[in-house]
């Protein structure tokens, strides 16, 4: 440093470490963090600035936590910034290029590309330079028309011979293959989950998995990068990535981190009636019932099928240790009837029986708490007591022996 300092004309040099998230070894990352933050503390008047460019991984943003290095830097997030302007920007601009100088370009009308297509490229961008870069290198190809490719990229269009964010899918599964075996199912569970209801809310998100509070941010650490949950005032789960989805529901896109609807909605519905109250960490989650609002989802969703695995976890669900609480509310109280209704429609193959243990667990439940129960909650109770009389009137005891 001593060179710069003993300079005659003061000038600041700004030193760029860009994708710092690349260091295959983390202790390299640290490292430059560390080396940086001690030269900027022991030479306080250098003309120098050390600018980190980085997705935001768990290890390095824990570096940046550290007291001496946080008091010496600023963290700027592409979020909170005019990213979308740029990007913006750059797509407009690089649209224009390829109107011009295009192979095709005769053949591409004046009013090409149309000004919601730019904003549909920047708001798939979600504020992402690198996901504009791969829009703009699909839709200039030489040996492809750029109205078509444009569309495909727009309107999401399947496309036979080529994928127009294949690099971007590479980082995906770069980023998934990062995390531990162990953890994986874990993950791939909640993401579903959250893909299938819409259900972005941390806290119950938490609760039906029984995660402590924060668990969420330790289950998503390794995808920190594209999404974002760790903030203790983040309320709800952030794709970061919008494209993300995308990957995760095609097959040959995702390949092993793929995740199929309509087999998750049958494994988290077992998942969850296996579940026992007594195991719920958080004291709140039982109370609002999250965890018995998703089984009612699940129950109703198309996707979900009769399985072996389903007819088991049935069994083992007894709709008795839970009235304590569906009691006390009337939307909880309708999942009673919900769940009779809906497993009328299915057939468990078994003659039955999976059928009538429900029936038998609800009537044994039936009179928990009555006589303190809301007039509403009693009035949704009463049609779930009709609908277990008709069940049991109009199919033969036999039938379940």
């Amino acid at each position: 440093m001593g060179p710069l300092l003993s300079l005659r004309e003061r000038k600041t040099f700004t030193i760029i470490i860009d994708t710092l998230d690349e260091c295959i070894d983390h202790m390299d990352a640290s490292t430059l963090i560390r080396v940086s933050a001690n030269i900027i503390s022991k030479f306080r008047n250098a003309p120098v600035i050390f600018l980190f460019a980085s997705r935001p991984m768990a290890h390095i943003e824990s570096e940046f936590n550290i007291k001496e290095v946080a008091n010496l830097s600023k963290i700027i997030s592409l979020e909170e910034t005019e990213a979308s302007d740029d990007i913006n920007q750059y797509v407009t601009d690089n649209l224009a290029k390829i109107k011009r100088d295009h192979l095709l370009r005769d053949h591409l009308p004046s009013e090409w590309p149309a000004t919601w297509e730019v904003k549909k490229i920047v708001m798939k961008s979600s504020g992402i330079f690198s996901v504009a870069s791969e829009a703009i290198k699909f839709i200039s190809l030489a040996t492809a028309h750029p109205i078509t490719q444009l569309e495909i990229i727009v309107n999401g269009s399947k496309c036979p011979l080529e994928n127009p964010f294949a690099g971007l899918d590479d980082q995906y599964s770069k980023i998934f293959s990062q995390i531990p075996k162990g953890l994986l199912e874990r993950v791939l569970d909640v993401l579903a989950y959250i893909l299938i209801t819409n259900e972005s809310r941390i806290k119950p998100i938490e609760a039906i998995f029984m995660l402590k509070p924060g668990g969420l941010a330790t289950t998503f650490a390794h995808l920190a990068a594209v999404i974002r949950c760790r903030s203790k005032n983040d309320e709800k789960l952030k794709f970061v990535h919008t494209l993300l989805p995308e990957f995760l529901l095609n097959p040959n896109r995702a390949k092993e981190y793929h995740i199929d609807l309509k087999e998750y909605c049958t494994k988290l519905l077992c998942v969850f009636l296996k579940m026992k109250p007594k195991d719920q960490f958080s004291p709140n989650a039982l109370q609002e019932c999250w965890r018995l609002q998703a089984i009612k989802f699940l129950l109703l969703s198309e996707k979900t099928k009769s399985s072996k695995e389903l007819r088991c976890a049935l069994m083992q669900f007894d709709i008795a240790t839970e009235r304590s609480e569906i009691d006390h509310d009337r939307e909880n109280a309708e999942i009673c009837t919900v769940i009779l209704r809906r497993l009328d429609k299915m057939d468990f193959n078994d003659r039955g029986r999976t059928y009538r243990h429900i029936v038998d667990q609800f009537a044994k439940g039936y009179a928990i708490h009555w006589s303190s129960l809301a007039d509403d909650v009693k009035e949704e109770l009463r049609k779930s007591q009709k609908l277990v009389s008709r069940i049991r009137k109009r199919i033969p005891q036999e039938e379940y022996l």
